[in-house]
Formats: structure tokens, sequence, C-alpha cells
């Protein structure tokens, strides 16, 4: 039996290739709470390997300059955007972004 160990962003990757190529069995979880277990591990290993992306415009990705002051937090998920991309709303009303707007 073979047993999912991640340790860095694709080791996953690497060992289920090595499995296939070596024609060796892959045996995975198939309980709902051991599947759960594994997509909550994995969530956690992408965010904690993930870039920090606070300092972005989530419109268009340009990195926040010490310059630009159009810039506008949608209230709901704390992201950042260009307000000229976001159809510049007025700062003094509660700002959504479209994202969390649905």
């Amino acid at each position: 039996m073979w047993t999912i160990c991640i340790e860095g962003p694709y080791k996953f990757s690497h060992n289920f290739a090595e499995r296939l190529l070596a024609k060796e069995a892959v045996d995975f979880p198939v309980s709902t709470e051991a599947v759960n277990s594994l997509r909550f591990d994995i969530a956690v290993k992408l965010l904690l390997n993930s870039d920090d992306l606070e300092d972005l415009c989530h419109f268009c990705g340009e990195m926040e300059k010490e310059t630009d002051l159009n810039w506008i937090q949608s209230e709901m998920c704390l992201r950042w955007f260009h307000q000229a991309y976001v159809e510049s709303p007025p700062t003094e009303n509660t700002f959504k972004c479209f994202a969390c707007s649905f």
C-alpha cells in the first residue's frame, strides 16, 4: 500500500507519477472523511506556500506603488482594487467587489 505524503507543492504529483511509471498499485482512501481530510491538508499546504497577494490589484494584478492613491478595498473580502477597474465607486459608500456581489 502506498501512503500519500505531501511535503512540498509538487510532492504528491511526483510520487503519483513515479508509482504509475513503475506500474505499482496506487491506493487512495475513499471514505468521505478521508477524502475531506486530504482536501483540507492540500488546501492548507497551498495557502501556506502561496505568494502574498495583499499588495496586488485583484483585477489587473499590478503591484501597489506608494504613489497610487486611487485604490479601494472590498468590505467583505478585504481585497484591493484600482478604482478605475471597478467603475470608480464613491469611496464614502460600502464597496463590494464583483466576487463578493454574488
